[in-house]
């Protein structure tokens, strides 16, 4: 009996310069763009399934971190408004 074991050529090579160029994340749309350039990579066979699940992790990473960035002035905003941080307390009393 014989084990079959992945492709070699799917295996992710370290330290392997890629020749894709990933698109500019700005958003979570941004992200969700790279993502379907990554997939069509894929399909076109210039990305290994490997190489794919990395930069489709750094496409997610950086996609969460432009949302955060995002948000982070609009929290201090409302976290700043005088009738926000009433309705914080009374909920922080439980009421």
């Amino acid at each position: 009996m014989t084990t079959q074991t992945a492709p070699a050529a799917d295996k992710p090579r370290p330290h392997r310069p890629l020749s894709f160029e990933l698109r500019p994340i700005a958003s979570a749309v941004d992200a969700h763009a790279a993502m379907g350039d990554i997939v069509q990579a894929v399909a076109d066979g210039d990305l290994s399934t490997a190489e794919a699940i990395q930069l489709t992790r750094i496409a997610q990473e950086i996609g969460q971190a432009a949302t955060r960035a995002a948000f982070e002035p609009r929290v201090a905003a409302l976290e700043a408004d005088a009738e926000t941080k009433k309705k914080l307390a009374r909920l922080r009393r439980g009421g």
